[in-house]
């Protein structure tokens, strides 16, 4: 059971790894070249159909990781990988909503530069994590 849980959470966080790695070097950059009457449209598009991929993963991974550490892993990379999960939840939620909420007004080059920016902080903590995840397998 044990081992089944920790797979799915190395699974569910490489591909988040994978996602936020596209969003920061390809997806997000690619809003610049959105031309600005389509741009409403497009973010509409982008905020409906991410979800489809990024909720039920970083859902996954949450949950995966909480059983796993109330499960008895509380190894020193295991919880450093958790801070890292928390952090992400709570910069998601604060920065990006507010970032995704103001670009659904219009194109705003400078919102998206910051987006991009921020988005580094993001695929740092999930890079680490996996990164940590894979040192705490026992």
């Amino acid at each position: 059971m044990f081992d089944d849980l920790l797979m799915i959470h190395i699974v569910s966080t490489s591909i988040m790894v994978g996602v936020i790695w596209v969003m920061q070097l390809v997806h997000y950059p690619s809003f610049k070249y959105v031309e600005e009457s389509d741009y409403i449209i497009f973010q509409k598009y982008h905020m409906s159909n991410i979800s489809y991929i990024v909720f039920p993963v970083m859902f996954t991974e949450l949950i995966t990781a909480l059983l796993i550490f109330f499960s008895g892993e509380k190894s020193l990379f295991f919880v450093l990988s958790l801070i890292c999960l928390f952090l992400i939840w709570v910069i998601t939620g604060v920065l990006f909503t507010k970032f995704h909420s103001i670009l659904q007004k219009g194109k705003d080059l400078k919102m998206i530069e910051k987006m991009i920016k921020a988005n580094w902080i993001r695929t740092l903590l999930w890079t680490l994590r996996i990164i940590m995840i894979l040192f705490a397998i026992p």
